[in-house]
């Protein structure tokens, strides 16, 4: 009987030491199945600022694109809308000839860009239209139509 007590003692001590191998070799394994990136926001355009250069009748409009995964751009003057006085009086739309898309900063975040627009004449109203799903995030997703207005004062 106390050789199967001893026994019964050795075995719980080892037990109870672990299962801590000190082998010389050890192998692991890492199985790595998907690499899966979620994305669960769309991208965003926010306006950062709008200034009005009276001596040359230009208008600047800095926006903002808040996506940190951009996998399609393109944001350029064929991609805008600007029409004046809310497309009631003659000319309705400013041709893409007077718009110029300039890329300012690109940081993780996203990227800033100033919109030029030229256009001539006082007391118009502005309204600058960045169509949608021009700007995808590696989930598919686009942006969605934004419309930012300002009212010219040309004295």
């Amino acid at each position: 009987m106390n050789k199967l007590a001893i026994s019964i003692i050795i075995l719980f001590f080892m037990i109870g030491i672990g299962t801590q191998s000190t082998a010389k070799y050890i192998s692991s394994h890492l199985f790595i199945i998907g690499n899966i990136k979620i994305d669960r926001e769309q991208p965003r355009i926010e306006i950062k600022s709008i200034k009005e250069q009276k001596d040359n009748q230009t208008v600047n409009f800095r926006i903002k694109i808040i996506e940190n995964n951009i996998t399609y751009n393109i944001l350029n003057n064929e991609n805008i809308i600007l029409k004046i006085n809310n497309g009631v009086s003659s000319p309705t739309n400013i041709s893409s000839n007077n718009i110029k898309v300039t890329k300012v900063l690109e940081e993780n975040d996203g990227i800033t860009y100033d919109i030029s627009v030229n256009c001539s004449g006082k007391d118009k109203i502005l309204s600058l239209i960045i169509k949608d799903s021009i700007i995808m995030d590696i989930a598919g997703q686009g942006n969605k139509q934004v419309e930012f207005t300002y009212t010219l004062n040309n004295n």
